[in-house]
C-alpha cells in the first residue's frame, strides 16, 4: 500500500528525523532535538552543558497502516548555576 505520508509530520515539535528504514512492517524512525539548551529541572536556569547521551525508544504508534519505532538521540545537561543542586551536576562523593 503506497502512501504519501510524511514521517516528520508525525514527529512531536523540536525533533528533527536523521534518517528513516523500513524493516517488513515496521518503519524505524531515527531523530534528534534541536534544542541547544535545556532549562535545569529544580530551577529553570537555561544550560548548555552536557552532560551524557542517551537513547529513547518509542513504539507500536500506528503510522499509515503501519508499525513505527521511533529512536530518539536524547541528551542530559548540566545545570550551570553555582546555586543549583542539580543531582546530574557531579557524582554525589565529589561534593
Amino acid at each position: 500500500m503506497q502512501s504519501n505520508f510524511s514521517i516528520s509530520a508525525a514527529m512531536p515539535a523540536g525533533l528533527v528525523v536523521e534518517s528513516t528504514t523500513e524493516e517488513g512492517d515496521t518503519m524505524l524512525a531515527r531523530a534528534h532535538s534541536v534544542a541547544s539548551t535545556a532549562a535545569c529541572p529544580l530551577c529553570g536556569t537555561a544550560s548548555e552543558r552536557v552532560h551524557s547521551r542517551y537513547e529513547r525508544h518509542v513504539s507500536d504508534l500506528p503510522c499509515a497502516g503501519r508499525r513505527l519505532r521511533l529512536q530518539i538521540a536524547a541528551r542530559r545537561f548540566v545545570c550551570s548555576a553555582g546555586h543549583c543542586v542539580s543531582i546530574r551536576a557531579r557524582p554525589p562523593e565529589w561534593r
